[in-house]
């Protein structure tokens, strides 16, 4: 084999093999963007949960742009539910009511601290929060009506919570 065969078979598979890293990269974000609705869409809803087993609450139902916006989960079942973590991206789903139709929003922080833990566990009666902050000048930055979702693992239903964001 001659050297030009080489340099070309070489200069073939380096490109076959960036190809496949770059591929394997857009694979890979589309996947980690899109993981909960393509899971949504394959998951197998065993029950419904019962109205008023679990809430959102927020600190207040109007914000002024830029304000922190806190939210709890409040479990009110005897069961443990599970709720998927998708840290670094928000805690929970985001909807903006936008030209008569609500639209998902999506953001990922780069400053939160994300633990191994693939699901977030609500023990029974329990209530837990956090805030909005890292993810609050990404998409939560014009005025309008907003949404919070939450999908409990194994239930077909979610649970929503409206709220406003005035200037």
């Amino acid at each position: 084999m001659n050297k030009t065969t080489k340099i070309i078979i070489y200069t073939t598979l380096a490109i076959l093999i960036f190809v496949f890293i770059l591929q394997t990269k857009i694979i890979s974000e589309y996947l980690e963007k899109n993981y909960h609705d393509i899971f949504k869409m394959t998951r197998v809803y065993k029950k419904t949960l019962p109205n008023e087993s679990i809430s959102i609450i927020t600190s207040k139902d109007e914000y002024k742009i830029g304000e922190e916006i806190f939210f709890a989960i409040q479990n009110k079942t005897e069961k443990t539910l599970f709720i998927e973590n998708e840290c670094p991206w928000e805690p929970i789903e985001i909807y903006e009511y936008k030209n008569n139709k609500w639209v998902k929003l999506k953001a990922r922080s780069s400053i939160v601290k994300c633990e191994n833990a693939k699901e977030i566990i609500l023990k029974p009666y329990e209530l837990s929060g956090t805030s909005f902050l890292p993810w609050s000048n990404i998409i939560l930055n014009n005025s309008g009506t907003y949404k919070l979702e939450v999908d409990i693992e194994g239930y077909k239903n979610s649970v929503e919570k409206e709220f406003k964001i005035v200037k």
